[in-house]
This record gives structure tokens, sequence and C-alpha cells, in this order.
């Protein structure tokens, strides 16, 4: 089916639409379909459909790119091999495979405003089986368009892990003010120390990175600030956390960009994740003495929209936790990343030794990342702070056609818009 020649756009997404229900499942394999990115210019626009219409027939205006700039559908993705975990690299379009096969899929890049370009894949129909992995990375974020239906029973992740971004993460025009600021060395003559790293923002600001414990005059450092649109339009993920200061723990990476499009259902059954967190950050390297923590990386941006949403597993953006300061070369405990299935906050790093604790991330109910804690000098030198936890990112589900549905064992953290 092809949509009407003069099909609109609205990049918010609030045009709505019949319900247009989904189609059979295709069924099938992975199809290789060739080809690569294309770049579709910075109004989202590259080649116009011709005069039959768009290639990409859904029943509703999908946020952040317009349906009709889509040359080519893959067909039905079908990913169901548990022997290891697939990845789809933004970059390139290439789908790597258990195994090591790969497949690059069709696809198109659309820049964006102030955010970080776009990798646009469409395919009939989108499966991710019980027990499969899915991992999104690369420089962009990742948008995944099902004409029909999307159906996750595995995990995708568009998350951090410690250091490393997800796709599309701590974009430099996004996370301009958000991300965490690096530690501060600070000293009282003789020893000298270094503060937490802040921990990175998005849906609300990251937490304090904490001062030098006896520092004269040692003040914290501030976490990075709330940023973005509850909307996600445009798309974008969170700022990743400050580094510690005096050669202190590195700040956790930011979680990515993704966003899934189902013309008909878009289901997570029961045991699915899509997960966007926050990276932990890191704690202090033994050989360090008085380092600062690593901040927490803020969670991402997670859209799903749909004729339908059906949420019975997870789907999370939460911060990850500050690392742990130091003392003379104490052991020191790296930041919880941003957890996958939990309205939980993921620990800070602490406990190992005198440098101060790092700072939960954020999750929901409490979006905003917890102040690091100064350590606990013994005057044989200075205890590194704590690193300042990361924001939780931020979440939008949206139901065309239907209402909402969330299961009573449902998991969303943070609140979704």
């Amino acid at each position: 089916m092809l949509l009407p020649s003069g099909c609109g756009f609205d990049p918010t997404g609030s045009a709505g639409g019949d319900d247009g229900g989904g189609g059979d499942d295709g069924g099938g394999g992975l199809l290789d379909s060739g080809g690569g990115p294309a770049d579709a210019g910075p109004d989202g626009g590259g080649d116009p459909p011709d005069a039959s219409g768009c290639a990409v027939a859904l029943p509703f205006a999908p946020s952040n790119f317009d349906p009709c700039v889509i040359d080519e559908v893959n067909a039905p993705i079908v990913l169901d091999e548990t022997d290891g975990a697939y990845s789809i690299d933004t970059a390139s379009g290439v789908l790597q495979i258990p195994g090591g096969g790969q497949v690059t899929l069709d696809s198109i890049v659309v820049l964006q405003d102030g955010a970080p370009d776009l990798m646009v894949v469409a395919t009939t129909s989108l499966t991710v089986a019980a027990d499969v992995v899915v991992g999104v990375d690369g420089p962009r974020g990742m948008v995944l368009v099902a004409t029909e239906d999307i159906d996750i029973a595995g995990g995708v992740s568009a998350g951090a892990v410690f250091s490393g971004d997800g796709p599309g993460g701590d974009d430099d025009e996004a996370c301009a003010t958000g991300r965490g600021t690096d530690g501060e060395e600070q000293d009282i003559g003789i020893f000298v120390g270094g503060t937490g790293g802040g921990g990175g923002g998005f849906a609300s600001s990251g937490g304090e990175g904490a001062e030098v414990d006896g520092a004269t005059g040692a003040q914290p450092v501030p976490g990075g600030q709330a940023g973005g649109q509850a909307s996600l339009v445009p798309l974008r993920g969170g700022c990743r956390g400050g580094d510690g200061g005096d050669n202190g723990g590195g700040g956790g990476g930011a979680g990515g960009a993704l966003q899934l499009v189902a013309g008909g259902e878009l289901t997570v059954a029961a045991g699915g994740i899509v997960t966007a967190r926050g990276g932990g950050g890191s704690g202090v390297n033994f050989e360090a003495d008085g380092a600062g923590g690593g901040g927490g990386g803020a969670g991402g941006g997670l859209l799903l929209e749909a004729s339908t949403v059906r949420v019975d597993g997870a789907v999370t953006a939460n911060g990850g936790g500050g690392g742990e300061g130091t003392l003379l070369g104490d052991n020191t405990v790296e930041g919880q990343n941003g957890l996958d299935a939990s309205t939980q906050r993921a620990a800070g790093g602490g406990g190992a030794g005198s440098g101060g604790n790092g700072g939960d991330g954020g999750a929901r109910g409490a979006d905003q990342g917890a102040d690091g804690e100064p350590g606990n000098s013994s005057g044989a030198g200075l205890a590194g702070g704590g690193g300042g936890g990361g924001s939780a990112g931020r979440i939008r589900l949206r139901s065309v056609a239907a209402q909402l549905d969330l299961g009573p064992a449902s998991v969303v953290s943070p609140s979704p818009q």
C-alpha cells in the first residue's frame, strides 16, 4: 500500500490518523537489500517521492522524519539468534549478526538542528525474539521504522556502558550546558586532592561532584543542566558525566537516542527491554592518591510511537551512578550503569575506602542525579570527592489510534510523556 502522493509531514508527530492497523507478519529471515546511508539533507529532504506516493506507508505522521524521503524498505527483520549479541552501527548501517555475519541495511540520514543526526532504517516488520540482545551504537541516533508491527521480546539497547556513549549521545550542540563539569584540583598546601566530576544532565540536572574534604574553601562542582523537549522533537540523547579531578575517574557515558515507529502494533513483551541507560562514572586508579570519582552519565531519549503501543516489559532511560573518590591509593568502586529493568536508582560507587561515595543516578520519581559525597580525610592526605549521579533521560510513548496499554508488571522509568 502506498500513501497518496501528497502525504504530509509534521515533525512534531502531532498529526494523528485513522487506525490503519498492522499487516500480517511478513515472517521470513533477514534479507540484505544492499545499499548504505544516504544524506537526506538538513530539512529531512532528499529526492522527492515519485507521483505514485511514498515507499513507507504509515497511518499517521511520525515525529522527526518525513516517511516520503525513504526510497527503500528492507525485508522483514527477524532477529532470533541467541549465540551472541546483534549490533547496529549508525555510522554505516551495518547489522552485525552472531557468528560473524553482517548485513548492510538500506537507510537514510536525517540532519537535525541542535541535535544529533539520525539514521533511519525502514522495514516491513521487526521481531526481536526472547533471549536476543541487540545493541545500537555509533555517532548518530537511531530510528527503526516498521510499516506493520514491531515485536520486542528480547533486549534492544541504545544505552551507555560506563564511559562509552550510546548512539547519538553527548551531542555537542544538545549538551552545550548538559555535560557534567570536570572535577577540580584543590589543596591545603602540601596535600592535593580532586573533587568528583558532576553528573550529566537531561530530564533534570546531574548531581554535584563533591568537594575535597579538608581543603580550605573547597567547593563542589556542578552537574550538567536539564535540557531538551519532553516531546523528543528533535530526538536526542543524554549528556556524559565530568571526569574526576586530580587525574580521577572518567565520567560515565551518555545514554543514546532511539525512536521506534510501527504502523501497526509496537509491543514490548513481558521480559522484553528497551533501554537508553546512562553509564556509571569510574572509580579512581589506586595509584592516584586523593583523586575524585567520575560523574555518572545521563540517561538517553526513547520515543516509541505506533498505532498501538503495548508495554508488558521494561522501557528505561535511567541515569548512571557516580564513581567513588580515593585517599592514599584506596581501592575504589565505580558507579553502576543505569538499571535496565527497574525504577530503582543506579547506585554510586562507595564503601571501599576513605574517598567520597558517588551519587546515585536518576530514575522514576527522582529524575535528578544525587550529589556525590566528600571523602573522609584523616590527616595523611586529602580524600577525593565522589562523582555526582547522572540525571534520568526522557521517554515518550505515543499510541496514536488507541489508548496506551501498560501491563500491570510493566516498568517505565523515568515517567513517560
